[in-house]
Formats: C-alpha cells, sequence, structure tokens
C-alpha cells in the first residue's frame, strides 16, 4: 500500500512564466521569483498538473520533489550566469561608452580650441593684410616723393651746371682780359723805365704814361677780384651740386 507523504505546490510565476515548485508549508507567501525576481505571491495549491507527484513508498528511497528542485536550481544557476555574463558585457560596453564619451569630448574641446585658433589666425591674417596696404601705400608715397625730389634736384643741378659753365666761361673770359691787362701794364711799365733810362724831362708825356700805368693796374686788380669772386661763386656751386647728389643717392638706399 502506498502511502502520501508529501505533495508540493505548482505553479507558474506570473510574471515570466517560468514553472515553479514548493512545499505545501509554503502555501499563501509571498516570495521573489528565482528567475525573473519579481515579488509573488504562493497559490494555496497548485496550478499545474502533474504525475510526478513525490511519493514515499515502504522501502523506498527516492525524493522526487528533492530531485525536482536541484534540477530547477541548476537550470536557475545557469540562468544567472548567463544573466551574469551578460551584465558583464553590459558593464564592459558602459565602460567603453563612458570612454567613447570622454574621447568624444576632449575632441571637442581640441576641435573648438582649432576653431578658435582658425578664428584668431584669420583675425591675425586680415591685420597682418591691412597692414601690408598700409605699407604699399606708404612705399607708394616715398616713391612719388622720390621722383619729384629726383626730378626737382635734376632740375636745380642742371639750373646751377649752366651757372657753373657760365661762371667758369665768365672766369676764362676774365683770365684772358687779365693776362692782356697784365701784359700792357708790363709794356707800360718798360715803356716808362726806358724813358727815365733815357731822362725823359717831358713831364706831360711822364704822367700821361704813369697814369695809364695806374689805370692799368686797377683795372688788373679789379679783374682779380671779379675772378676771386666767380671762383667763389662756382665752388659754392659746385658744393651745392655735391650735396644734391650725396641726397638722392641716400634717397635710393632708402
Amino acid at each position: 500500500m502506498s502511502l502520501l507523504i508529501c505533495s508540493e505546490i505548482k505553479f507558474r510565476c506570473p510574471a515570466c512564466n517560468r514553472k515553479l515548485g514548493v512545499k505545501p508549508s509554503a502555501a499563501g507567501k509571498k516570495i521573489h521569483c528565482p528567475a525573473c525576481d519579481a515579488k509573488i505571491r504562493i497559490p494555496e495549491e497548485s496550478t499545474e498538473t502533474t504525475s510526478d507527484t513525490p511519493v514515499l513508498t515502504p522501502g523506498s528511497s527516492g525524493n522526487v520533489w528533492g530531485s525536482s528542485m536541484l534540477d530547477d536550481l541548476k537550470v536557475m544557476l545557469e540562468e544567472k550566469e548567463e544573466l551574469q555574463r551578460k551584465l558583464d558585457q553590459f558593464s564592459a560596453k558602459a565602460q567603453q561608452a563612458d570612454r567613447l564619451e570622454k574621447e568624444n569630448n576632449e575632441l571637442r574641446d581640441q576641435t573648438k580650441a582649432l576653431a578658435d585658433k582658425l578664428e584668431e589666425t584669420g583675425d591675425q591674417k586680415k591685420m597682418i593684410s591691412l597692414q601690408i596696404e598700409e605699407e604699399k601705400e606708404k612705399v607708394k608715397k616715398l616713391t612719388e616723393d622720390l621722383e619729384k625730389a629726383t626730378k626737382e634736384g635734376d632740375e636745380e643741378k642742371k639750373a646751377l651746371q649752366e651757372k657753373v659753365d657760365q661762371l667758369s666761361s665768365d672766369a676764362n673770359k676774365y683770365a684772358v682780359d687779365l693776362k692782356d691787362s697784365e701784359t700792357k701794364t708790363k709794356e707800360l711799365e718798360s715803356k716808362l723805365n726806358k724813358f727815365k733810362a733815357d731822362k725823359l724831362r717831358d713831364s706831360d708825356a711822364r704822367e700821361t704814361l704813369e697814369k695809364q700805368i695806374e689805370e692799368a693796374r686797377k683795372e688788373a686788380e679789379a679783374k682779380h677780384k671779379s675772378l676771386g669772386e666767380i671762383e667763389k661763386t662756382k665752388a659754392m656751386l659746385q658744393d651745392k651740386i655735391s650735396d644734391l647728389e650725396a641726397r638722392a643717392k641716400e634717397a635710393e638706399a632708402k
């Protein structure tokens, strides 16, 4: 005769539909589903029909309920390991996402810094372009001033050179006249000496000759003086020409 010692309450988790089994003494209690961790209430009796209700017969040593629970626990452990593996994968992906987010932030900062630097470089380029244009205008103005000064200097130099040439011509003319005056003075002095040697007593003739000699001397002295002034003016003009040439070379060097 078989004796029914214990049965288990069979039911399914309303959250994940997992098949569960517990002792009758747990009926009405609230537990957490070992599969999905949902909080559930154990029914008063089985809601699942089964033919493997655990019974004990004389001489039997098996435990059907314990074997079923061990299988369920084994499955749950496997599921737990699978969930843990997925959790580890999720954690790894989360860490990777954090790392990528950090790298993305760094790249964003670098991009912003490069954009700011590019903008600053653009501003500097504009400023340099303006400075270049200003320098070009200055060079243009200096070139125009130099050409004008060169032209004026050439004209002034030409005018001065013409004066120098005229003074040189006048100086040559005065030199010839002076030479003639000196020759004339020497001739008159020679005549006077001859008259003196011959003891010329004609006072009128002597006075006339001496007067001519004195006039010739005065004329020679005046020509000497004029020639000196001409040479002085010529030297001054030559100095001005040299100064103009030096200023022109200095302007070209700049």
